[in-house]
């Protein structure tokens, strides 16, 4: 049965989204692209499956959009996106193969702009917790905890010499060393 579009209207909050009322009560809320793109108006029938399909192309959207927010902030791993993917989608889409297939089309994008690559974000971590002192156990647990590859794991590890953070280290417990002989004079 076809679904008769019987209102469009911008979203309050987001004038870049609009909602898109149907005869059958359902009210569907996408963005202006998908509206021009579907040529969606007042009155046109859609059938079930070209509704799923602008559901399916809104849900992809909103993904890629939450996946270049989160990317913004900081390097993420695949892990990292797509467990926060699968929570943002829990309850948008019901159909797991339908989930998975929202997050290969994501990871396909990142991909394609060298946004995401477990390998430079391993790096990127490695770096970042050798200037915080952090020991290769440290930093193996990290990548671990972060879906980081074991094998990627290994060879990021190493690559990367902790000579200066054991110095470092060692100068800590002899300045706090001298530091405790002098109390007890």
């Amino acid at each position: 049965m076809p679904n008769k579009i019987v209102n469009i209207e911008p979203q309050k909050r987001n004038k870049e989204r609009f909602n898109i009322y149907l005869d059958s009560g359902e009210v569907l809320g996408i963005n202006s692209y998908i509206l021009v793109k579907h040529k969606l108006a007042i009155n046109k029938e859609l059938s079930q499956e070209s509704l799923q399909n602008i559901v399916l192309e809104e849900n992809l959207e909103l993904c890629k959009q939450k996946a270049f927010d989160l990317i913004s902030r900081r390097p993420r791993s695949e892990n990292e996106i797509e467990q926060k993917l699968k929570t943002f989608l829990f309850k948008r889409v019901k159909k797991k193969e339908l989930k998975n297939k929202i997050i290969k089309e994501v990871f396909k994008t990142l991909k394609k702009y060298d946004y995401l690559d477990d390998k430079k974000f391993a790096k990127w971590i490695v770096e970042q917790r050798k200037a915080q002192l952090k020991g290769p156990l440290y930093i193996k647990r990290d990548l671990l905890f972060k879906g980081i590859d074991k094998e990627i794991i290994k060879e990021v590890l190493e690559q990367v010499s902790f000579k200066e953070e054991i110095e470092k280290a060692f100068e800590k417990i002899l300045k706090k060393t001298r530091k405790e002989k002098d109390l007890y004079k």
